[in-house]
């Protein structure tokens, strides 16, 4: 869910030119009905005009950090480390100059980061998953770059590939989300796409992934059913919805 919050009128409207390309976008003057709209949600970018702090207070509540949306800050200006509208204070930050050019592919780096991190939690507190590859699960979706394959998180992990394969196989709230070859290659196509931005080819864009675009085709083809030149700068969140379809909400994790 993409959500913007600005306590201004102003800035509201503002946000709602910047958002106007994004489906089911959301717009609120009130950070504790945002945070709301983002715990509901899969994954959730927040992306907001305020300065740090006006937001920032109604995230304690939460406790979890897994449930707060990525945050997304728009500035006037380049921002200064240090200020109040710093990186430190959010996970990205846009200049205002920059929004109609930009924005499209911060949204989904947040989104693809955002989702990932909270799958991750949420794998982290169930007990449906043996404790071994619950932890494996864990690790790949936090790792960036992305482990390749089985054999490579197996190789990280100091456990052997048949053991994790038969534990999947084995566990009855995996069956609905395919295998665990596709599992791994899904994040891997996610950590790609989400690197794609306008003048980088998909061929950069996979090789941040660790994969060629050879192979980056084969997983969109396999998994998308399409390729990665027919996803435009405004359609990259479709992937992250299809993944959430088909492996996040079978899983029917608490987040």
């Amino acid at each position: 869910m993409v959500i913007g919050l600005s306590c201004d009128p102003g800035g509201l409207q503002a946000l709602r030119h910047a958002l106007a390309g994004f489906d089911h976008a959301r717009l609120t003057s009130k950070p504790q009905e945002a945070l709301a709209w983002a715990e509901a949600s899969s994954w959730a970018v927040l992306i907001s005009d305020a300065g740090a702090n006006a937001w920032r207070e109604s995230l304690q509540p939460l406790g979890d950090a897994s449930a707060l949306p990525a945050v997304i800050l728009i500035v006037d200006g380049t921002p200064a480390r240090g200020s109040t509208d710093s990186p430190a204070d959010a996970d990205f930050v846009i200049p205002r100059s920059e929004v109609h050019i930009r924005l499209g592919t911060l949204v989904g780096r947040a989104a693809a980061q955002n989702c990932l991190g909270r799958l991750a939690g949420g794998l982290a507190r169930t007990r449906e998953i043996p404790a071994g590859l619950r932890s494996a699960l864990c690790v790949a979706c936090k790792q960036d770059p992305p482990f390749r394959s089985i054999k490579a998180l197996a190789v990280a992990l100091h456990t052997g590939r048949g053991a994790l394969w038969e534990q999947w196989h084995r566990t009855d709230a995996l069956r609905a989300c395919g295998r665990l070859e596709d599992f791994i290659d899904w994040l891997v196509l996610l950590r790609c796409i989400a690197q794609k931005e306008p003048g980088l080819s998909w061929a950069r864009a996979a090789a941040s992934g660790g994969v060629t675009a050879q192979m980056l085709r084969r997983f969109a083809r396999r998994l998308l059913d399409r390729r990665p030149s027919d996803l435009s700068p405004g359609n990259l969140l479709a992937p992250l919805e299809t993944f959430c379809e088909r492996v996040v909400h079978p899983l029917r994790l608490t987040f």
